[in-house]
């Protein structure tokens, strides 16, 4: 079963049709950061008759909603909501919702999902707030801002299982699931979920292994790999004061942070100086200049493995100077990249 953090009604866009209960919500909200509505404006919003508004209107009254309408200078009737009766709303300027875009489109590989809908209609219920001539500026933001996919994941397909996580998140007890690595056969873990990243247009989940009260070492699953869960809500956890999901991968180079600290040297031709050198890739690193143009990177690295990744798609325009290993593995797949 799916658990939502918000009522269904709630996810759902201007495009499609709103039950009875969940429209008389919304106008309740308008007239809460309006100063008044028109049978006009509900009808370009909501995209049903003025009689289906009329009921909608009566419905608030006898709901005890104190609203009346007063007829304005075109004669058309404004609805208002009595001042007093008027909630506090979050209001924002279109320059605070700009960013707030941002890190909607940052989320984009999660369109499809409940969770995604939510921000899509956070966002929509603070652009209530605005003025016209601010609303008017806001809805070219979608024109304004974009952001260009990177091969993402999809998850579109895992909307119970990201519901169902979310929830055993916030709620902090623990969750069995079904995971399967890529290339091998599904595997059964109990644990403990601490903290969702993001990474590289991807989520992750850091859970822990142990007993309630004493949790072990923690483990990196890829959400898009977990195939079944079920929350275990009678199994709770002591979430752990001293998680810190930043400290435990200081020293890393991508998602993997186990193994020793060490010395890793690059030497990438002139033609990709400027492209190495304007990102930050490691908190370490450092560059220098040789003689022949060539850019010499250093950094003190936790964990090889993404780093040779990340080396293969350079294979063409670097030398792997230190450590040994790291640059017998490059050779090797340079070797191969050739035949």
């Amino acid at each position: 079963m799916l658990h939502s953090l918000v009522e269904k009604d709630w996810t759902l866009t201007m495009g499609e049709r709103l039950s009875h209960a969940a429209r008389v919500l919304r106008i309740r909200e308008l007239l809460d950061c309006r100063p008044f509505v028109t049978l006009k404006s509900l009808e370009e919003e909501f995209e049903v008759s003025k009689r289906t508004l009329y009921n909608d209107l009566h419905a608030l009254q006898e709901a005890g909603v104190p609203i009346f309408s007063e007829p304005g200078p075109d004669r058309e009737a404004r609805w208002q909501l009595v001042s007093v009766a008027k909630k506090q709303p979050v209001t924002v300027s279109k320059r605070q919702l700009v960013p707030l875009d941002l890190a909607k489109l940052a989320l984009s590989f999660l369109s499809g999902t409940t969770a995604y809908g939510h921000v899509e209609e956070t966002l929509r219920r603070l652009a209530r707030g605005l003025g016209p001539e601010a609303k008017a500026a806001f809805d070219k933001v979608p024109k304004k801002l974009a952001v260009i996919p990177h091969g993402p994941k999809s998850y579109r397909n895992k909307d119970g299982i990201l519901d169902d996580l979310l929830v055993a998140l916030l709620d902090e007890h623990r969750v069995e699931i079904e995971y399967r690595p890529p290339g091998a056969r599904k595997r059964r873990y109990t644990v403990a979920p601490l903290t969702l990243l993001i990474y590289r247009e991807a989520l992750y989940m850091m859970a822990a292994f142990g007993k309630a009260e004493t949790l072990g070492p923690s483990r990196t699953f890829a959400v898009d790999r977990i195939v079944g869960i079920k929350r275990l809500p009678k199994e709770g956890f002591v979430y752990p004061e001293d998680h810190d999901p930043h400290g435990a991968f200081d020293g890393a180079f991508g998602l993997i942070y186990s193994g020793d600290e060490e010395d890793v040297e690059l030497l990438f031709d002139a033609g990709q100086a400027a492209f190495v050198q304007e990102r930050q890739w490691h908190s370490s690193q450092t560059f220098s200049k040789d003689k022949d143009g060539r850019v010499r990177m250093k950094m003190r690295v936790k964990g090889l493995t993404d780093v040779y990744r990340w080396l293969v798609g350079h294979m063409d325009s670097v030398e792997v100077v230190a450590p040994e290993g790291l640059r017998k593995r490059v050779l090797a797949a340079v070797g191969r990249g050739k035949r």
